[in-house]
């Protein structure tokens, strides 16, 4: 034994490497209430909603997330042949969907829109972009520049290319 924490939970200390720990402090979250947060996970709801109603912290349930996140498959079955089996004329009328909302950063004032390009023929975002929206259009995703803010997440040089004849500005 080795005193008390400040909850006045006993601690005890490792003969081998002097660590202090608490024996069964209360931490352990069931793999039912597991199953609930990763099915939570994965229907979006908020990180903050999750941690009020599972009743759990946010460093493990980011912990977690990253673990879950982990074991996701990167290509996500994604099928490159198919791209690469496609004429240029075929290519360029290969469906992309664009989706676009906003949200606020710290305040009200400090708007940012996420911008999304998606490809439902291999099942991936091929292009994002998170920035402010003023008056004028937002910016046309100059795929061939991808500094910045502009991101790719796909390296086939036939996405580029695709995703580079989509994309018209949008105005609301």
């Amino acid at each position: 034994m080795y005193g008390k924490t400040h909850h006045q939970k006993q601690r005890f200390r490792c003969k081998d490497c002097n660590r202090q720990f608490v024996v069964d402090n209360g931490h352990l979250i069931s793999k039912e209430k597991r199953g609930y947060i990763e099915r939570l996970l994965s229907e979006r709801v908020s990180l903050r909603g999750i941690c009020r109603s599972m009743e759990v912290s946010m460093t493990w349930l980011m912990n977690f997330a990253a673990s879950i996140w982990e074991q996701t498959l990167d290509n996500l079955g994604v099928d490159y042949e198919l791209l690469e089996n496609l004429s240029d004329e075929e290519l360029q009328s290969v469906e992309i969907q664009l989706d676009e909302m906003w949200s606020f950063v710290g305040c009200k004032k400090n708007k940012r829109w996420i911008w999304v390009v998606y490809c439902p023929a291999i099942k991936q975002v091929l292009a994002f972009h998170v920035g402010g929206r003023g008056v004028s259009p937002p910016p046309p995703f100059p795929l061939h520049s991808t500094i910045g803010q502009y991101h790719l997440t796909a390296q086939k040089p036939q996405i580029v290319l695709l995703v580079s004849f989509f994309f018209v500005h949008l105005c609301d």
